[in-house]
Order: C-alpha cells, then sequence, then structure tokens
C-alpha cells in the first residue's frame, strides 16, 4: 500500500531522517526506481508517482546518480522531476 497510495503521515515516510541512501537505481522495462539504504532497507517506487521524499533523501539520490538497465528518456525525465522537485522547496529569493 505505501507504494500505490504514498501518503506523508504514514510512519514509513516519516522514518526518513535515518535513511542513508547508498543506491538508486532505474528499472525502465518496469518503470519502477529503487534506493537502497545503508541498512538494507529496499524502497521500490513507480516512475509515474510522486511520493513524500524530504529533501535530504533526494540531494542523497542525485548525488549517487542514477543508475539505468540503459540509456533512456525515462532516466533523464526521473532526474529532472527530482530536481524540480527540490528546486520547488528551495526557498525564493
Amino acid at each position: 500500500m505505501v507504494m500505490f497510495n504514498p501518503d506523508d503521515e504514514n510512519e514509513f515516510w516519516n522514518s526518513q531522517q535515518d535513511w542513508n541512501i547508498v543506491s538508486w537505481k532505474l528499472h525502465g522495462s518496469s518503470g519502477v526506481h529503487t534506493l537502497v539504504t545503508e541498512t538494507g532497507l529496499v524502497i521500490h517506487m513507480l516512475v509515474e508517482k510522486k511520493y513524500p521524499l524530504r529533501k535530504k533523501v533526494m540531494v542523497q539520490m542525485l548525488k549517487l546518480k542514477l543508475e539505468s538497465e540503459e540509456d533512456s528518456t525515462m532516466a533523464l525525465e526521473l532526474i529532472r522531476f527530482i530536481k524540480k522537485l527540490l528546486a520547488e522547496l528551495e526557498p525564493e529569493e
């Protein structure tokens, strides 16, 4: 249910402060991207869904760079989407 109905009030999403992301992969054929944390937690997310990710997690994702099975527009779109979400969190100057 967490994957299909992301809710920022859910205990799972509220535990993000403890996540240390060590891997970010895109599985283009299934439209899923995966985060792996230092503790071994594996988080599968649908590319087409918006998840309540915190700024810290998104920054970690971009620093790691997205691993993809192949070059694809889906990978570029996912990176652009994460960057857009981060920009929306930044205070306007």
